[in-house]
């Protein structure tokens, strides 16, 4: 084998991914040549310091995660913007919504107030002739007519005038 191809396999060799002819066939180059020796003695170093210090990379102290979430939610506070309560807002648009359906809804059937009744345009007080006594039964006396009531109290003062009519 060359030099050259050891070399490019010598990573595989090392980590037993070479089929096993192709693995023999190495291994005596590497008896053989002193330099591709030396270039397998450095790449195992490197591969004997990269499995013991992998598997810790990766894998923070508790202090450190402690500062790293720390930053974390510093940073998530500062990037969130706040959101306003939105349940006050929420009832007044509900509110709002069910006033302007029901004025929809109920536009055709509003109750209108009943009218007032006619009133006269003028009262006036008549005299009108009351008999406070009885007719005698043999025709032989008259009766007096006296004033009625209602034309005694037109003619009394009043307090106040009285209240134009209205008119609906």
């Amino acid at each position: 084998m060359r030099c050259r191809t050891v070399r490019h396999h010598l990573n595989a060799y090392i980590v037993g991914e070479l089929p096993p002819e192709q693995r023999r066939r190495v291994g005596s180059h590497l008896a053989q040549c002193e330099a591709c020796r030396a270039a397998y003695q450095r790449e195992l170093l490197t591969a004997r310091q990269l499995a013991a210090d992998l598997p810790a990379f990766g894998r923070p102290s508790a202090a450190q995660l402690a500062a790293i979430w720390a930053r974390v939610n510093a940073q998530r506070r500062q990037a969130l913007p706040r959101r306003p309560d939105l349940r006050s807002a929420s009832a007044l648009l509900t509110l709002t919504l069910t006033l302007v359906c029901a004025a929809f809804v109920f536009r055709g059937s509003a109750a209108v107030a009943a009218p007032l009744p006619p009133a006269p345009a003028v009262v006036r007080a008549t005299a009108t002739p009351l008999f406070t006594e009885t007719p005698d039964p043999l025709g032989k006396a008259a009766a007096r007519p006296t004033a009625s009531l209602t034309a005694m109290l037109a003619q009394a003062p009043s307090a106040a005038p009285a209240p134009n009519a209205r008119k609906p």
